[in-house]
């Protein structure tokens, strides 16, 4: 190889070295910022689809963004309704770097006070309950519930047999929890029940007085068939033919002939009744 040759070939090999070495932070930094792209492409109305191995995880780098839009962001890579209730207004400042969607969605209610609701497998909603701070001395239980459905807005029907008192102190602890503690301290329940209208009915009563509101009923079934196939059997018949039964027959069973199947053997009588032959 001649001299000028050699030379060209170390400057062609030097340039490409230098090339790779600053392509190769452009494209890292590009794959860093690939979910803040993909996030404002969202904002932006382009569709963005992600690839199929990286459906599960998500990246996010944002600040100051409504929740709304972050949730409908996460939703349209997953596949799932993810929405909040009408009445949260919450901002999100979050950076997550290929995180699972639902550990995603975990760190966002946390940041917003929010809880989950999964409604089914393809809508989850953000809801922000009311919360209740209080904190009572000897308080008639019947006031702290009273207090409790005015705070949460939700209705709380009280037995009239519901007495006692009750110490607490809450400090921003959701209304449903707040009322599961201090009913269940005092040693009573909460029954659900929904009005036709779809409102919720909370009662709180004595345990033992739910076994009163027990009922029995007793539905009658036609054209049931057991599976095929059936054979119904009667245990232990034979005791039966085998004895004379003279009180409380409603029912008789002959049988003639011997061993040898002729009319020459021992005849055998016997009565008995059809709860004794189905019992066996």
């Amino acid at each position: 190889m001649r001299r000028n040759d050699w030379w060209a070939l170390r400057v062609f090999c030097w340039a490409a070295v230098v090339g790779l070495a600053t392509a190769l932070p452009a494209q890292a930094e590009e794959a860093a910022d690939g979910g803040v792209q993909n996030f404002q492409e969202y904002v932006e109305g382009a569709d963005v689809e992600a690839p199929a191995e990286d459906i599960d995880y998500i990246s996010l780098d944002v600040k100051e963004k409504d929740l709304n839009e972050v949730l409908s962001f996460i939703g349209s890579r997953v596949g799932v309704n993810v929405i909040a209730d009408p009445e949260v207004k919450e901002k999100v400042t979050l950076q997550l770097d290929r995180v699972d969607w639902r550990s995603a969605l975990d760190v966002i209610a946390r940041q917003t006070n929010c809880k989950i609701v999964e409604v089914n497998s393809r809508l989850i909603r953000f809801t922000q309950p009311p919360s209740i701070s209080m904190e009572f001395q000897d308080a008639d239980i019947k006031v702290v519930l009273d207090l409790l459905a005015k705070q949460s807005g939700q209705n709380i029907v009280i037995a009239s047999d519901v007495q006692g008192k009750v110490s607490l102190s809450l400090r921003e602890v959701p209304w449903r929890e707040a009322l599961q503690t201090v009913v269940e301290t005092a040693g009573f329940t909460i029954v659900k029940a929904e009005t036709a209208t779809g409102s919720e009915i909370l009662r709180v009563v004595r345990p033992e007085s739910l076994k009163d509101q027990l009922y029995t009923e007793y539905f009658q079934l036609t054209y049931i068939r057991p599976n095929d196939p059936y054979i119904a059997i009667i245990s232990d018949v034979e005791k039966y033919t085998a004895s004379v039964y003279s009180s409380g027959a409603s029912g008789s069973l002959e049988g003639t002939g011997g061993a040898g199947g002729g009319h020459g053997g021992a005849t055998g009588v016997g009565s008995f009744t059809l709860e004794e032959a189905l019992r066996g």
